[in-house]
């Protein structure tokens, strides 16, 4: 039987066999599910600061409060980045199944991606303090440094328009609604699921390795050639 710790502000089920994250009470601040056998995240206060879910079977990273400072999860089988909240300031991921640093918040300091099956690192923030990516393929390699751009369709332009001016979607053609939600890539600039329009192949001067920086349309046009939305 694991061991139980409880604190006004801090509660820790380590190694319990737990299936399910338990119900705790809504001020606790730093929550520990280590150690056991949880495959989803659930049940996490609203005001919680620090969880730590390591040692455990969890496959996507979901529910994630936004009040949260500090994110561990360790020896998971996560496979994608995601979900995690504006203002997370660490991250510890080494351990799982991860393809490729995405999704990345801008308030991240220390990122921890150690031994996991990277490939690809798009859009890492600039004020890291620490980022560590050791026994990854792609950790000690270099990329051809290049800028590439996509050409925009019809369609793309006014959904973009669209976007742009957060327009009810009622008003649009039901084909043009689910494009309009087809948007994952994140603008590295604006912070926004937007539409790509740029590309930056870099190699990091400080963490040395390969990253791709993308930008949506307003963001990767100069002001001299920016087109204006009327």
């Amino acid at each position: 039987m694991g061991n139980l710790f409880v604190t006004p502000s801090l509660v820790s089920y380590e190694s319990y066999e737990l299936k399910q994250i338990p119900i705790v009470p809504y001020d606790t601040q730093i929550y520990s599910c280590k150690g056991n056998q949880i495959e989803e995240i659930n049940n996490l206060p609203e005001n919680l600061l620090q969880f730590n879910c390591s040692d455990n079977m969890i496959k996507k990273i979901e529910r994630i409060p936004q009040s949260l400072k500090k994110l561990s999860l360790t020896h998971n089988l996560i496979q994608k980045i995601e979900n995690l909240p504006d203002g997370l300031v660490e991250f510890y991921g080494n351990h799982n199944k991860i393809t490729k640093v995405e999704n990345i918040p801008k308030s991240i300091s220390y990122l921890y991606v150690n031994f996991n099956q990277i490939t690809e690192i798009e859009n890492l923030p600039d004020d890291l303090i620490m980022f560590n990516c050791y026994g990854n393929p792609i950790y000690g390699t270099k990329c051809k440094e290049q800028t590439t751009y996509k050409s925009f369709t019809l369609k793309s332009i006014v959904a973009d328009f669209i976007l742009h001016h957060n327009m009810n979607y009622d008003i649009v053609p039901a084909e043009l609604k689910e494009y309009l939600a087809s948007p994952t890539n994140k603008c590295f600039k604006c912070g926004k699921s937007k539409y790509i329009f740029k590309k930056e192949f870099k190699n990091h001067k400080r963490w040395e390795i390969p990253c791709i920086y993308s930008y949506c349309y307003k963001c990767s046009v100069t002001k001299k050639n920016k087109f204006t939305y009327f």
